[in-house]
């Protein structure tokens, strides 16, 4: 079976990365002066990379901005480039 992976934004520009194989893993993003719009994170390769990455470290929990930006900087994602592609 395939992992399921879904994006839901709350009304507080909380950002929450749910993965479910066989369980519920949450992924928390603290969106707070981001410069990422909610369509930049919902990016296809953004949404990937994400998928991957979670999938990799099994991490969940809270994270920052910053911290998700040079995460998928080192998946060879440019947030910087791809949130310019949706100005806020």
């Amino acid at each position: 079976m395939a992992d399921r992976f879904q994006i839901v934004f709350n009304a507080d520009g909380v950002v929450e990365m749910m993965l479910l194989e066989g369980e519920l893993r949450t992924l928390t993003f603290d969106s707070s002066g981001s410069p990422f719009t909610t369509q930049a994170v919902e990016e296809p390769e953004v949404r990937a990379a994400l998928h991957q990455w979670m999938v990799d470290t099994n991490v969940e929990g809270w994270i920052g901005w910053q911290e998700l930006a040079a995460t998928l900087q080192g998946m060879g994602i440019d947030m910087a480039a791809v949130a310019a592609r949706y100005p806020g």
